[in-house]
């Protein structure tokens, strides 16, 4: 009878092992969610990962598994440039922006967000609101310094 037991047994201490791994829960979350957190997303994704196993024969592990589905659940990070749509080109250009920060010292490195310094220009907010800062827009024209809320705003999807 133990014997049995055993090999029944198995497959979900297998299942709970796999579902374990880069687990999404915190401590901050009452347990009612984690409950059905962990049902629904960590049986079904681990129940997932095995089904794909089978029929593709692909041997990628549960981590790299779940991050492959994260981000085809994000779907592409592109954004349109607004030149090439402007001009009319027929064969449009797909740009990622990327907000990089600079290396080195942060005391040398820093100038002025081009976001805010356009406000300021227009009167919007002081010159002491402007700020100063090392991070920038890596496939812009001129590699312009961003804050992250002026990235945000020149970049987002209309």
């Amino acid at each position: 009878m133990i014997v049995d037991y055993n090999s029944g047994k198995m497959s979900i201490d297998l299942s709970d092992q796999f579902s374990s791994y880069g687990s999404c829960l915190r401590k901050t979350v009452k347990w009612y969610r984690k409950v059905a957190v962990e049902v629904i997303l960590g049986t079904a994704i681990v129940n997932a990962h095995f089904l794909n196993k089978l029929t593709t024969g692909n041997s990628m592990s549960i981590i790299q598994f779940r991050e492959s589905i994260v981000k085809q659940l994000l779907g592409p990070q592109e954004i349109l440039d607004e030149e090439f749509e402007a001009e009319g080109v027929r064969n449009k250009r797909i740009r990622k922006h990327a907000f990089k920060r600079i290396p080195g010292s942060s005391r040398i490195g820093r100038k002025y967000c081009r976001g805010c310094y356009e406000k300021k220009s227009k009167g919007q907010i002081p010159k002491s609101c402007v700020r100063k800062v090392t991070t920038y827009c890596d496939d812009c024209e001129g590699k312009p310094r961003f804050c992250l809320d002026c990235f945000n705003t020149a970049h987002k999807i209309n």
